[in-house]
């Protein structure tokens, strides 16, 4: 087998923007990559921007998708628990405020006119929520008009155990150097003047960020249905206790279907619909959305706009104000938890459906009171691993970032206390850790060539679960990296 290339990679490639994608849409990432030929692989260019540093990004992805995959799971269980357990928290309020530009600007006026009035059937009649529409362009600067919009809806709905939703339809393009995205309301620039003179454009992040700040107190579940729309989450990410998810119409290079039959709003109604059920007696993550639309083009995306390290979902259900105030006021008096315990299951299948987590997640709670204990609390997902394969090119991926990680974090410390290196010791440490960035590349290289031509991982053996062994560590890759470096 030929040789890998070692290719240089920065640590924001781990991170990129795009990296919680769909999950249908990264296995088609994924399968594509697993057809590349070795020879290929070898000859990537030794280049940030070469095929090699891409398919370090796409397993990144991948590695970032598994976990959003397991946090669905992990939501879906609970809710099946909680569900069993009658033990479900509704929201106390829930407010909706609809996004779309003046009938004066806006290209497509008629056809999101009649979306819209699907959209209040759906979230004013059948969930029972809070219902506000907002026109851009019709009056003053319309960024200070999508700026105004959010900051009233926080501000009058805003609070614990509260939930806003925010939707915008109509046009999206990316403009600056940071492909920032910007709301528009007619795609011809000469037609795209508002009322007052004003540009009808407003930046999305720019009206975003109090929907961020720590200061807010309601979950947050934000969708829009325009070209790019994932490029929302470009930058500006920040943690927060709370959860904040963002629904795309498409990815940040998509462009998706007008108002019609096709488009992306009539998509999500019928699916909200279906959700439901025909008594809205249903209650379901906002990832479950997602999971129905799995099949249509443009692929959408849901977002985790904090980036928290277990993440939560939106849950959506019909409102119902007396009985959440009553479920509400019932967990308060429950008595402390006192006791608990962990289990531990192990399969002999790779993965377990949804079906099968929600189907697990309502039995449990029945084998519990077989075992003739009242006094069960709730269950909880607490962590899970599938698709076991300790030679799986994502499983070499995690070993080798979580080492990179782990040197970064220490360089990262040492650059830190000025008072105790020296210049040229804080040079090494940091030379250090760029190395084994450099063998982390080199070894998903590898692992993905090797994979793609069936052949043995030769200079990754791996555990059986996959982690490092104490003789693949970065320094015993050094001979590996001068033998690579002298052919480049």
């Amino acid at each position: 087998m030929p040789s890998s290339p070692v290719v240089p990679m920065c640590l924001d490639s781990m991170t990129t923007p795009h990296a919680k994608m769909s999950e249908s849409c990264t296995t088609q990432t994924y399968n594509a990559l697993l057809t590349l030929e070795p020879a290929k692989m070898a000859s990537a260019p030794v280049s940030p921007s070469g095929e090699a540093c891409a398919t370090l990004s796409a397993f990144s992805t991948l590695d970032e998708t598994g976990k959003q995959v397991q946090s669905t799971r992990r939501s879906l269980f609970d809710n099946a628990v909680k569900k069993a357990l009658n033990t479900t928290i509704d929201y106390a309020k829930v407010a909706v405020l609809v996004l779309k530009w003046d009938e004066d600007v806006d290209e497509f006026a008629n056809g999101h006119t009649e979306e819209i009035v699907q959209l209040r059937e759906l979230f004013e009649t059948r969930l029972g929520y809070k219902y506000k529409e907002t026109r851009l362009g019709k009056k003053g600067s319309p960024q200070l008009a999508l700026n105004a919009a959010i900051s009233s809806h926080i501000s009058k709905n805003s609070g614990p155990n509260k939930l806003l939703i925010i939707m915008y339809t109509g046009h999206g393009i990316l403009e600056g150097q940071e492909q920032r995205l910007q709301l528009l309301g007619h795609s011809k620039p000469e037609n795209n003047i508002g009322h007052g003179g004003y540009r009808a454009v407003a930046d999305w992040q720019e009206a975003e960020n109090p929907l961020r700040k720590p200061s807010m107190e309601a979950d947050v579940f934000v969708i829009l249905d325009c070209c790019y729309a994932s490029a929302a989450v470009h930058k500006g990410l920040s943690k927060g206790r709370k959860t904040y998810e963002l629904l795309a119409a498409c990815s940040a290079d998509k462009s998706t279907p007008e108002p019609g039959p096709k488009s992306f709003t009539r998509a999500f109604i019928r699916t909200m619909n279906k959700l439901l059920g025909p008594e809205c007696q249903e209650s379901f993550p906002a990832t479950k959305i997602l999971d129905d639309m799995r099949n249509r083009r443009p692929q959408p995306a849901i977002w985790d706009r904090l980036h928290k390290e277990v993440e939560a979902h939106v849950n959506l259900a019909r409102l119902d104000r007396s009985r959440a105030r009553q479920k509400q006021n019932e967990s308060q008096k429950r008595p402390p938890v006192l006791a608990c315990f962990t289990l531990k299951f192990s399969f002999t299948e790779p993965d377990l459906s949804p079906e099968q987590v929600e189907k697990l997640g309502s039995t449990m709670t029945k084998a519990v009171e077989a075992a003739n204990v009242h006094s069960l609390r709730g269950i909880s997902w607490e962590e899970s691993e599938f698709n076991i394969d300790p030679k799986h090119p994502r499983s070499r991926w995690r070993a080798a970032t979580d080492e990179v990680v782990q040197r970064e974090r220490s360089t990262n410390a040492y650059s830190e206390s000025t008072a105790k290196y020296s210049p040229s010791e804080k040079r090494l440490r940091l030379g250090d850790s760029l190395l084994t960035t450099t063998v982390a590349s080199h070894l998903l290289v590898q692992a993905q060539a090797e994979w793609a031509s069936g052949s043995e991982l030769e200079h990754t053996p791996a555990t059986s679960d996959g982690s490092v062994t104490s003789s693949e560590t970065p320094d015993n890759y050094k001979a590996v990296l001068t033998e690579e470096q002298g052919r480049h």
